[in-house]
């Protein structure tokens, strides 16, 4: 299964599965994470997945302030990711443990049953190879590093793991995983 990609095969469209909006991050292919989820339409999706096969798409919003999006309002590109466990909370919410395993194009986006669905294609790896990849690689490992040790906060078995990955999109996706970059933008 291709986990990232820009080219999109139509003949490829599965069927529908639930989506998960997301508010405030970004789920990448090969990461597992935790999230908490509140909101009646992602319960809801979440409720779809379990009773069926534990998959859903995880799908950035554009506007972190929307409460209640439509569709407009989601990213076209996802995360196809496996529930991998969902934990009940008093007050209604769920934290939910999430394995991303590829990126996904929304294709039918619809809102029913209190939540939204959507048949996905798979995006296909393109994969880069040059002379110079291995050397960007490991500057990307080191300048990763580098940021660790200036007290950012990444578990130490990220630190070390991350020297062992050699395909360059899995690094890209780890190291955005982990490093919470800011949005700044001229005035």
């Amino acid at each position: 299964m291709p986990k990232s990609a820009r080219l999109v095969n139509p003949q490829n469209i599965r069927a529908k599965l639930p989506v998960l909006p997301v508010r405030d991050t970004v789920h990448f292919p090969g990461v597992i994470q935790t999230l908490l989820v509140g909101r009646d339409m992602s319960v809801r999706a979440l409720q779809i997945a379990l009773n069926k096969d534990r998959e859903v798409i995880v799908v950035g919003q554009k506007d972190q302030l929307i409460e209640e999006p439509k569709g407009s309002d989601l990213y076209p590109l996802g995360t196809l990711s496996e529930v991998l466990h969902v934990l009940p909370l008093p007050d209604g919410t769920m934290r939910v443990v999430l394995r991303g395993m590829a990126r996904a194009h929304l294709h039918k986006l619809s809102f029913r049953a209190r939540s939204f669905s959507t048949e996905y294609s798979l995006a296909q790896e393109q994969e880069v190879k040059t002379p110079n990849t291995e050397a960007l690689i490991r500057e990307a490992v080191a300048v990763f590093q580098q940021a660790a040790n200036l007290g950012i906060n990444i578990p130490p078995e990220v630190s070390e793991t991350i020297t062992a990955i050699t395909d360059p999109g899995q690094l890209a996706d780890t190291i955005a995983h982990h490093l919470s970059l800011i949005h700044i933008s001229e005035p």
